[in-house]
């Protein structure tokens, strides 16, 4: 059984967290530890994509994603 979560981020391109190599993959950086499979949806252009999560380090409130 799955559960609903809904919550919205700033998010941020990893360059500015220094750590260029995350531009290659398909997670996300967050502060928090609960849910692991995210859809991710830009309001603004009604797109969606989904992705994982590499590590829980971002500050509260915000996300770094790849830029593509």
């Amino acid at each position: 059984m799955y559960s609903s979560f809904d919550e919205h981020y700033r998010v941020y391109p990893v360059s500015f967290c220094d750590k260029a190599h995350l531009e290659d993959g398909d997670k996300t950086r967050l502060h928090i530890e609960y849910p692991m499979l995210f859809k991710v949806t830009n309001e603004g252009v009604e797109r969606s994509s989904h992705c994982g999560v590499l590590e829980f380090s971002a500050p509260e409130g915000s996300c770094h994603m790849p830029y593509w």
